[in-house]
């Protein structure tokens, strides 16, 4: 792709996210970084993002809610206003040996300033340190954190020691997004490789496949075509509340399916290692 094609898909995957009711309320506003802001944290960094993540650092964020007017917050209260708006809580359904699943995500929004992402990547460190005991700095080197996979399972990172160029959809070893479960404390032992660096488990091939799993879900489509059900953002809701509840419910699209982990969760390499292609211009 072009890089006016990369930014183009990306405009794309939110309005087709906005389509399907997600945060089309109008809360949304433009990401103020630049190409110069993103670039100088490569270099600060001395890494290089993917292209498709650094048109995402430019696109969309959710708006922070600001005091009426004579009305004053604390800096406590501010700060966590702020916190429950930086990121996008999604819902999808996936498709796995032809049952219909769903999985959460919430993807950090783009930062309003690249430092912010500075202070993501130090957190990560220090949230791991007070866990699981001190790790060599160098072993955290190429990992950028970018959400949380599942219910709050753990960080979900770019783990930009693996070429998205070099990416196999049938070897999990080789995708570039990963996770690290938070009820996992020794990550010298689980995560850390004989290359001396930080590797999660594996959650998607790259951030476009990432990008159509939960902006465009094309399994939706193809579920309401199978169940007569439409997928909103409300029955996604309700699944997990269900699911909160303990309460079963044997419908199509019932607790277990947009309530919890698909089957087999617990597995490296559980989301369909088919991409769709639907949206794909490379």
């Amino acid at each position: 792709m072009t890089e006016q094609e990369v930014r183009d898909y990306v405009e794309s995957a939110f309005q087709a996210l906005k389509s399907r009711g997600w945060y089309a309320d109008g809360t949304l506003v433009r990401a103020a970084n630049t190409e110069t802001d993103i670039t100088a944290f490569e270099t600060r960094r001395s890494l290089k993002l993917p292209r498709l993540y650094r048109a995402y650092l430019q696109s969309w964020r959710r708006m922070v809610p600001q005091p009426d007017s004579g009305e004053q917050w604390d800096k406590e209260y501010q700060d966590l206003i702020r916190s429950t708006h930086d990121s996008f809580r999604l819902n999808a359904l996936f498709q796995e040996e032809g049952d219909f699943g769903a999985l959460w995500l919430e993807l950090h929004c783009p930062p309003e300033a690249m430092e912010e992402l500075d202070e993501r990547i130090e957190n990560l460190k220090e949230s791991q340190e007070e866990l699981n005991g001190p790790l060599p700095e160098e072993s955290f080197r190429y990992l950028v954190p970018i959400g949380e996979w599942g219910a709050g399972w753990g960080p979900l990172c770019l783990d930009l020691s693996r070429p998205e160029e070099q990416v196999d959809l049938e070897d999990d070893s080789t995708w570039s997004l990963v996770w690290f479960d938070h009820e996992e404390f020794d990550w010298g032992a689980k995560y850390l490789g004989e290359d001396g660096l930080l590797h999660g488990r594996a959650a998607a091939p790259d951030f476009q496949t990432l990008l159509e799993w939960y902006f465009f879900c094309p399994a939706e489509a193809e579920f309401e075509a199978k169940t007569g059900i439409k997928p909103t953002v409300q029955w996604y809701k309700d699944g997990a509340k269900r699911k909160q509840e303990g309460r079963s419910d044997d419908r199509p699209g019932g607790e277990g399916l947009c309530g919890g982990r698909l089957s087999g969760a617990e597995k490296p390499g559980l989301v369909p290692k088919d991409r769709p292609g639907a949206h794909r211009s490379d």
